[in-house]
């Protein structure tokens, strides 16, 4: 399952669904690495945002909307749904006070792992470099 970062491409990992929140954990050979969470109580919306042959569903809370490209979108939805109805007035309370309380077990967020940034980064560079000899060597 991929994770769509700011609009910046997909972060390939995995979504749990657990009785109180989605968690993505980032794959750990990706440039961008980590783990977040969305409580369940937040969310407002779950679509079905598939397009062509990539499947995909967007998850929506009062400031946030997020685009997980998974199989089973119909069946994640359903479990998404239900585990939501599932969670009480009073749990949300607690999760929402667990939440302020104990952060980090939201997750830590995604970060930039460094050395696979200098790799992209020299990559890019490489590639802008020889783009350029093209471009050069290419007679108009």
């Amino acid at each position: 399952m991929d994770g769509r970062h700011g609009g910046q491409g997909a972060i390939g990992g995995k979504l749990h669904v657990t009785d109180h929140r989605l968690v993505f954990d980032a794959h750990p050979a990706i440039r961008l690495r980590g783990r977040f969470s969305v409580f369940l109580p937040l969310i407002t919306d779950v679509r079905d945002t598939s397009r062509g042959i990539r499947k995909q569903i967007q998850v929506s809370t009062g400031t946030q909307r997020f685009t997980f490209v998974v199989r089973g979108v119909p069946r994640l939805i359903a479990t998404i749904d239900h585990v939501r109805r599932a969670v009480t007035p009073e749990q949300a309370r607690r999760l929402a006070g667990a939440a302020l309380a104990d952060y980090a077990r939201v997750g830590e967020g995604l970060r930039i792992a460094p050395g696979v940034e200098a790799a992209n980064v020299a990559l890019r560079e490489a590639l802008s470099a020889v783009h350029a000899l093209r471009s050069a060597i290419t007679p108009p």
